[in-house]
Formats: structure tokens, sequence, C-alpha cells
């Protein structure tokens, strides 16, 4: 969700989970940059700039980490993190857990 002000601005690379919320505010605007991941839940707040590679998660928006690699290295995390996210709510934490995945 993006609430209305000046608009963020977020590059075309940038995997923004659904939930994440971004909040601008005038000339406080957010910026994302180039293949940068922001987690499901995550509260970007308004004056923030976002790096390049960055992995960022919570409330507040926290930076964790650069990643390394492409759009596709990230897809491929993207697409993992939606599967373990239909397990646990499936009930299948404890059979993921056992096997390592």
């Amino acid at each position: 969700m993006v609430i209305p002000s000046q608009s963020p601005r977020i590059h075309e690379s940038a995997w923004v989970a659904p939930s994440a919320d971004i909040i601008g505010d005038n000339n406080r605007c957010v910026v994302i940059g180039e293949s940068v991941t922001i987690g499901a839940g995550t509260v970007i707040k308004e004056n923030t700039r976002v790096g390049p590679n960055e992995l960022w998660v919570g409330v507040p928006g926290r930076y964790v980490k650069t990643v390394q690699g492409n759009y596709d290295t990230h897809l491929q995390w993207a697409e993992k993190y939606v599967h373990l996210t239909q397990c646990y709510r499936g009930g299948l934490a404890a059979e993921l857990l056992a096997r390592k995945v």
C-alpha cells in the first residue's frame, strides 16, 4: 500500500512485498533503488533512501544487509519466500524445518 502525498520513487527492478507500506509526506519522499527487496509487513517511512541491492524488513523498516546477485537471484529468493509463507500458513512448518528447506 502506498500512502498518497508525493509519490515514492521505486526502481523497476525492486521487489516490494504486497503487504509492505511505503509512506511519503510532501517533500519527504521515499526512494527505493535498483534490485532492492522490501519484506512483508515492512513500513518504509518518509525521507528513507534505500540503496541498491539492499534488503529491508521491520516496522519501521530497517536495513538488514546488501544482497549480492542479479534480478534472477532476487526472483528465486522471492519465490522461495512465498512458498515458505504458504507452507507455514498450511501448518507445514515442522516438516519444512525437518527437511531444512
